[in-house]
């Protein structure tokens, strides 16, 4: 790792409505959702400030803002702005992490002295340039690592620059509520709650081995984070040859978690199969779910082995699934498996020579009847 990294996190300001509101002028300075009958995937500041988030009913949304004018979401021209967005960010260095449609990590450690050894006269050309260009707003997180760069960038907003120097990590994080930090969310919350930890402080000096007993192996992460600790290097998004899934259309979508599962199983099958027939093992599992008003979001965990079956997929994947609070109708479902690489026997950490034997007859027999 980095001495003295320096990473920059670029993220757009409520991008969807954002993106909605500048090609549609009547729409700026109002309280925009974007979504559909049912769900609001994303909202403007304006909204924001009524209460209005994403995730939340639209019919709750109108009722807590009655001015809230509702748009349906067009996904590619979304996904084009974020092309042309991220087409930039080659300017300011080669160590380029995409973290969604709307967020970027640059690790600018080596390129800064470009720009008279200044991270901010990184970020102020680049939210000047995507605001010159697209009219949308970014916020910009910088420190010396992705952890508290996201989450400078999110102290950042809406509309502006924050950076996070080591020195001053310890007493920002001392009274931050843990749900601040990326990759605590709702759930997580409150099972530390529960524990009587609220704040980074308290997690920081909880003992480790209870975290450990509760958490497993994140548990150690989770005490590394509250201290404002992450090892994790910005690296370039897994090429799409290193990544192997399968993803299903449910027509009239479904509620029922039982009926997702038993479609989440087949997918994992499928996923399973190609992986096998390529020769490849991998050892991230991600799921996507779309609900019936385009809401998409996806959960991914990596795991410290190697993986290929159809049912060590599946267990994964289930986990995830289950994490999920499904009040509204799937409509799409998605399964893959990345950070692949050639099997091998030296690299199989959980080798079951019987079990590979048998999945690969079944294999066989499948691509025999093209099942």
């Amino acid at each position: 790792m980095k001495k003295n990294r320096i990473v920059v996190l670029v993220d757009m300001d409520a991008f969807f409505a954002s993106c909605e509101q500048q090609e549609k002028p009547f729409l700026r300075g109002k309280p925009v959702a974007v979504g559909g009958k049912n769900i609001v995937a994303a909202c403007s500041y304006e909204a924001k400030a009524y209460g209005v988030k994403s995730g939340m009913s639209t019919y709750k949304a109108i009722e807590i803002c009655p001015s809230l004018i509702v748009v349906p979401g067009d996904m590619e021209k979304y996904a084009f702005t974020s092309r042309e967005i991220m087409k930039m960010l080659p300017d300011y260095t080669s160590e380029i992490e995409i973290f969604s449609v709307d967020e970027a990590f640059l690790d600018v450690t080596d390129t800064v002295k470009f720009w008279d050894n200044n991270p901010f006269n990184i970020a102020k050309d680049l939210r000047e340039r995507i605001k010159r260009r697209f009219g949308i707003n970014a916020s910009v997180g910088i420190s010396y690592n992705k952890l508290m760069a996201k989450l400078a960038s999110f102290l950042a907003k809406p509309d502006g620059i924050k950076m996070i120097k080591r020195d001053d990590a310890r007493n920002l994080l001392e009274n931050l509520p843990v749900e601040k930090l990326s990759g605590i969310g709702q759930r997580l919350k409150k099972e530390l709650n529960a524990l009587g930890i609220v704040t980074c402080g308290e997690l920081a000096r909880f003992p480790v081995t209870i975290l450990k007993k509760l958490f497993g192996q994140y548990g150690l992460l989770l005490h590394y984070m509250a201290m404002g600790e992450d090892s994790s290097a910005v690296k370039e998004a897994v090429p799409k040859n290193r990544s192997m899934g399968h993803s299903k259309t449910i027509p009239g979508g479904i509620e029922d978690k039982h009926t997702a599962l038993i479609y989440l199983f087949r997918l994992c099958e499928m996923v399973g199969r190609k992986v096998r027939k390529s020769g490849m093992i991998g050892k991230t599992v991600s799921i996507t779910i779309r609900y019936e008003d385009f809401f998409t979001f996806t959960r991914q965990i990596t795991l410290s082995y190697y993986i290929e079956s159809g049912e060590e997929i599946y267990e994964i994947a289930k986990g995830l699934f289950m994490q999920t609070d499904t009040l509204y109708r799937i409509r799409l479902l998605g399964v893959s498996l990345s950070g692949l690489v050639k099997a091998s026997r030296q690299i199989r950490l959980k080798e079951d020579e019987r079990g590979i034997r048998l999945r690969r007859a079944v294999d066989a027999i499948n691509n025999r009847y093209d099942r």
